[in-house]
């Protein structure tokens, strides 16, 4: 896997920095990186965030879609939106906001394990690989010992458009998971299938149980 996705230097380790929008302050790592990595432990296809999958349509506009299907999407997006209501009463929260600083919300939705129209990325190839050959058995994480694992690539340069139209850095945030991740969100539009975005390059591997068992210790342990 080395020898395709070769390991860049890891940006972002304790390094910061702090840009302006539209009035808001926004804590990106520094330097920028060139490519965002992420790791399944299995082939979905298509590829969608979390919010579409299980449906029975997959449709350009929700109004094509089945209703029980619409009804499903708009559930999973209540209880998102209910956690960034729900999250605005922490005390970090509060401290953000009266700073200024931007809290994307969704995107700690979204690293909190609720459905989101967003897809989980990382700047760190380490953290994308611990998901690629590891799975949650309630509140654990196990190495994978069979199966097949994926590995995408996500080269900024190729997104049309700049790269934060595509994909944003999730950076430091009330909460403490996005940064322990090295956190990015890629936003994929309704039914389109993320492995065939022009920017992504993914290959599908063997699991091995002494790799997984191997490699997820010392990623638990960095972290």
């Amino acid at each position: 896997m080395s020898d395709v996705f070769r390991r860049p230097e890891r940006p972002g380790e304790a390094k910061w920095f702090l840009a302006t929008d539209d009035d808001k302050l926004y804590l990106h790592p520094y330097p920028f990186p060139e490519v965002l990595f992420r790791g399944q432990n299995g082939r979905y296809t298509p590829c969608v965030p979390s919010i579409f999958r299980g449906l029975d349509t997959l449709s350009p506009t929700m109004s094509e879609m089945l209703v029980r299907d619409q009804v499903s999407v708009v559930l999973r997006l209540a209880k998102s939106w209910w956690f960034a209501r729900e999250l605005e009463e922490r005390p970090a929260m509060k401290w953000a906001n009266g700073e200024g600083l931007s809290v994307d919300k969704i995107a700690l939705a979204q690293h909190y394990e609720l459905d989101t129209g967003y897809l989980d990325l990382s700047h760190d190839f380490d953290v994308a690989a611990f998901f690629a050959i590891c799975y949650r058995r309630g509140a654990e994480w196990q190495p994978q010992i069979d199966g097949i694992g994926i590995a995408c690539r996500i080269e900024l340069s190729r997104i049309p458009h700049g790269p934060l139209k595509f994909a944003q850095a999730v950076g430091l945030q009330p909460l403490p998971r996005p940064e322990q991740q090295r956190a990015w969100v890629a936003e994929v539009p309704l039914a389109s299938d993320f492995e065939t975005h022009p920017a992504v390059s993914w290959i599908q591997f063997r699991q091995s149980e002494a790799v997984s068992r191997h490699f997820s210790g010392a990623v638990q342990r960095r972290n």
